[in-house]
């Protein structure tokens, strides 16, 4: 979470993601005006996205399930058979045998 705050207040601060602050670039100093716009703006961001992100979870919910659910099995799977999953196949080894090599 450290980081994403990080990463938001980058966007908000330097990057003009906020229409409160505009594309400025917002000073270091702590300042309680801008401190307050910046959290709030960092808080917005976060809200936002929130909804965007569950929103997308929650549509694809069924191939998330299916994805934990085969990775508890398999314990690791690699970038193919994760794209196999996706699409509704089904992987070729059984649970405990060696990830197919390269």
């Amino acid at each position: 979470m450290k980081s994403a705050t990080y990463f938001a207040e980058v966007l908000i601060k330097r990057m003009g993601y906020s229409d409160k602050i505009g594309l400025v670039k917002v000073a270091d100093e702590k300042d309680g005006l801008t401190e307050n716009v910046v959290h709030d703006e960092t808080k917005r961001l976060f809200d936002e996205r929130y909804v965007v992100v569950k929103a997308e979870l929650m549509k694809h919910k069924k191939e998330w399930r299916r994805l934990t659910d085969l990775l508890v099995k398999y314990k690791t799977l690699t970038g193919g058979e994760v794209k196999t999953i996706l699409q509704g196949g089904n992987l070729s080894r059984l649970p405990g045998e060696m990830l197919p090599s390269s």
